[in-house]
């Protein structure tokens, strides 16, 4: 198992985790489990639109970074 560091950030907040992962393809789906989680919450309790930065990091090094948004509009008929 390698251990991989995913960080979650934004302008509000930085949410950071080791995480211990078979593989990269497995760090990678626990860091958008991750952030869809918080953004969830966050559309959840008012906000429209929620979006971060997600990078996913091993041995010091990036991997991967991405962002991904999530948001909410009330259709009208």
């Amino acid at each position: 198992m390698d251990t991989f560091q995913v960080r979650v950030v934004n302008s509000d907040f930085e949410s950071s985790n080791h995480v211990e992962a078979a593989n990269f393809g497995e760090a990678r789906r626990h860091a958008l489990r991750a952030v869809l989680d918080i953004g969830a919450d966050e559309v959840c309790n008012g906000k429209t639109f929620f979006g971060a930065e997600v990078i996913v990091e091993r041995d010091g090094e990036v991997e991967e970074r991405f962002l991904v948004g999530i948001g909410q509009s009330p259709l009208k008929g």
